[in-house]
């Protein structure tokens, strides 16, 4: 939010009051839209979209804004890491797998996000499908620039995150891995 808020020249230590709510979005949703306790709200679909639909009028949209972020990510210690290098070799196997899965068996993927985010309406469910393929890169490299716009952020109130190198805090071998096998394009033929 405050890369956002930023982006659009609002300092979001100045000129707004921020609330962390927590991870529910649908009540985030329905207390915007019944313009009780927020005046707004980071929103992706299907919430984004009822929001819409109400009368809410979308103040930025962050897909169409050029910001380097690392979206999603897989995080343990260096010392997991040294310890058990064949669990996370099969847990970023298993991530370009489901990633592979939303990309070439959309129904399967539908009734997932029906089934887990509780979602019955199937036009919500298709939007809701539409944002997770957008955003599921094939080839889910850990994202440098991304790292250094968190770390620039940090930076504000984390004065050891000015110097920070993105590569220290991110691991791409165990996906490299995969990509160089060609294990990752194989699965596309």
């Amino acid at each position: 939010m405050r890369l956002l808020l930023n982006k659009v020249g609002i300092n979001p230590e100045r000129d707004v009051r921020l609330i962390q709510v927590g991870d529910s979005a649908p009540a985030v949703a329905t207390s915007l839209i019944a313009g009780k306790t927020f005046d707004g709200a980071l929103l992706q679909p299907p919430f984004y979209n009822r929001a819409v639909e109400s009368g809410m009028r979308v103040f930025a949209n962050m897909e169409e804004m050029d910001i380097a972020f690392q979206q999603t990510g897989l995080n343990t210690t260096q010392r997991y890491i040294t310890k058990n290098p064949d669990i996370v070799r099969r847990v970023v196997k298993s991530v370009v797998e489901g990633v592979h899965l939303i990309h070439t068996n959309p129904a399967l993927a539908k009734r997932a996000i029906s089934r887990y985010m509780q979602i019955k309406d199937e036009k919500a469910v298709e939007e809701s499908y539409q944002q997770l393929k957008s955003t599921s890169e094939i080839k889910p490299y850990p994202s440098a620039e991304g790292f250094k716009t968190i770390l620039d952020d940090l930076a504000k109130k984390l004065p050891a995150a000015r110097t920070a190198n993105p590569r220290d805090v991110m691991d791409g071998r165990f996906i490299q891995e995969l990509d160089k096998s060609g294990y990752i394009d194989g699965l596309y033929r």
